[in-house]
């Protein structure tokens, strides 16, 4: 028997068995597949209710955060908005690298966003009270390509050429004026006027914009959750409960988060018939 929208809001052990019940009837059950997904979607039909019956039954949900989505940095001059470029994204904890991905990068009114940027997201973890303050994200616009002796050719031949114009050459104008910031030189300022050092310099900043990540974009735009029903709680094999006999779980309501490609997609569909199989042959 199927039944339809009928959102269960209590689970209790009954014997072997399991008592549900929602808002207008109770049901019986020898075995019980929650798979209610996560946070991530709402818009999709997700379920929070998944975590709160685990819990009521003694299992632990562990911190829920959401991940594939878009990453807001403050310090992003609106006029980004709109602009993709190609490069390689690094995530750095205080001076220590801990995620590199090339890609695509799309640059927004909030911050940064792309496939790159969204399997960044998943690195991006509260650790202490200092929050997100401790990260910092660089961006290399043409990775392994050295700038410094175009630069200088542009020195020795438009010297009375500006700033600006050198780096409106290379870029768009909104990236070049958010460059022309970090590299710290004025638009009119002269290319004539630049010693070695400036260029070496400008060579820097372009291999490594600096954004600051403040948060991430909430559960309405993420793609997943991450974190969830601990696995050291849930056999491997079955997916059942190593607490509570006949009951199973599968999906996103589990700990565990990919990256983009189908990676979610597949485990979402593999431990699905995995959790079923097993407790159809119990």
């Amino acid at each position: 028997q199927v039944f339809t929208e009928e959102a269960v809001v209590a689970m209790t052990r009954k014997g072997e068995g399991f008592h549900l019940k929602t808002e207008d009837q109770s049901y019986t059950a020898r075995r019980v597949l929650l798979a209610t997904g996560g946070k991530a979607g709402p818009a999709y039909w997700c379920s929070v209710d998944g975590y709160t019956l685990a819990k009521s039954l003694g299992h632990q949900v562990t911190k829920t955060l959401p991940v594939l989505t878009g990453v807001i940095c403050e310090n992003l001059p609106k006029a980004l908005k709109g602009v993709r470029v190609k490069g390689r994204l690094t995530l750095y904890w205080e001076e220590e690298p801990v995620f590199v991905e090339a890609g695509e990068v799309q640059l927004t009114d909030y911050g940064i966003s792309g496939i790159c940027v969204f399997n960044l997201s998943r690195y991006l973890v509260y650790r202490d009270e200092r929050r997100l303050s401790p990260y910092t994200i660089t961006l290399d616009i043409h990775p392994g390509e050295s700038f410094y002796p175009f630069l200088m050719k542009q020195y020795e031949y438009f010297g009375e050429s500006h700033c600006l114009d050198l780096l409106g050459g290379m870029l768009k104008p909104p990236l070049a004026k958010w460059v022309l910031s970090q590299w710290g030189m004025t638009g009119t300022q002269p290319l004539k006027d630049c010693t070695p050092e400036d260029f070496a310099r400008l060579e820097e900043c372009l291999h490594a914009l600096v954004m600051k990540p403040s948060r991430v974009m909430g559960f309405k735009m993420a793609q997943c959750t991450a974190g969830g029903i601990p696995w050291d709680e849930v056999n491997p094999l079955t997916l059942e409960s190593r607490l509570v006999p006949g009951l199973y779980f599968a999906g996103e309501i589990l700990d565990y988060d990919g990256p983009c490609g189908g990676y979610n997609l597949d485990y979402a569909f593999r431990t699905g018939r995995q959790a079923a199989v097993a407790a159809l042959s119990k």
